[in-house]
């Protein structure tokens, strides 16, 4: 049983990350980078009822899509040449 659930697993993130690879870069990287600005905006929000571990693990995951999303804009184009 544990094996199929693991089986299942596999294919859903496989599928996931075709689909991902499909759409354009430049979606891609505009999501990330409104979702990064998104986390920003909720964690200015946390920060004023001084919740500090929420405030680093938002700041955190907004900085990384920030980064992933201008890694994706700066390699968007790698794949088509």
């Amino acid at each position: 049983m544990l094996n199929e659930i693991v089986a299942m697993v596999e294919r859903n993130v496989a599928d996931f990350g075709a689909w991902w690879h499909s759409v354009n870069s430049t979606y891609r990287g505009a999501g990330c980078l409104l979702l990064a600005l998104f986390l920003m905006w909720e964690a200015t929000r946390i920060s004023e009822n001084r919740r500090d571990r929420t405030f680093f693990l938002t700041g955190m995951a907004a900085l990384g899509l920030l980064a992933y999303g201008a890694i994706v804009f700066i390699n968007g184009d790698a794949g088509t040449r």
